[in-house]
């Protein structure tokens, strides 16, 4: 399910950081052709109404973060190498 949360400088929240989705949740009831409700899988309490294109398929990552493919590039003139 996307999520739109705002920055808030007080409470030190930059909306750049925070995940764009949020889930799992389950479809317990299809209202209409483009509305679900969707459920906790922890509790079975219901989240809300969602229209379908707030929904995106969940893909479980294992928990684990991918290596990077390359490494990170520095910035700046490179350095000497002495020789």
């Amino acid at each position: 399910m996307k999520t739109h949360v705002l920055s808030n400088a007080s409470k030190g929240v930059t909306s750049k950081f925070i995940p764009k989705q949020d889930g799992p949740y389950v479809v317990s009831r299809k209202v209409s052709p483009t509305t679900y409700v969707l459920t906790s899988p922890k509790t079975g309490a219901v989240v809300g109404k969602y229209h379908m294109s707030d929904l995106r398929r969940y893909h479980d990552r294992g928990g684990e973060c991918p290596e990077p493919i390359a490494p990170k590039q520095r910035r700046g003139r490179p350095r000497k190498v002495q020789s």
